[in-house]
């Protein structure tokens, strides 16, 4: 495989990805009245099924040359379509490979730094504000 074409794939998945995804989202979100982000939740959850769908699948049967469709359509397109159905896979392998205390603590710190990170995220620009 040219050196080049994963980038590309990756590159194309994510655009088709990122596209499913603001569609997917806003059709759902035209139609339910809900504080609830259903269609965040929708969108991670259909991430997560089809990735433990094509993870298991590829992984399985393409290897060297047939590996283009793991590069457009794992990392790329359901990439790009939501990461937490990365986080998700990851998650299952860890605790399924009997690896649950490495398992537990991915989940954990994932979710509690990731939400320490958004707080700080959040703050940061008006820290930048005050100081201009």
């Amino acid at each position: 495989m040219k050196p080049f074409l994963p980038w590309l794939l990756v590159a194309l998945g994510g655009a088709l990805g990122a596209s499913a995804r603001y569609a997917l989202s806003t059709f759902i979100l035209e139609r339910v009245l809900s504080r609830f982000p259903w269609g965040t939740f929708a969108v991670n959850m259909i991430g997560c099924f089809l990735l433990g769908i094509v993870g298991t699948v590829l992984a399985a049967h393409l290897e060297g040359e047939d590996a283009f469709l793991r590069y457009a359509v794992s990392v790329g397109f359901l990439g790009s379509f939501t990461t937490f159905s990365t986080f998700g896979f990851e998650s299952m392998k860890l605790l399924d490979g009997q690896n649950w205390p490495v398992g537990a603590a991915y989940l954990a710190s994932s979710v509690f730094i990731g939400l320490v990170m958004v707080k700080l995220g959040s703050l940061l620009p008006g820290v930048f504000a005050q100081a201009g």
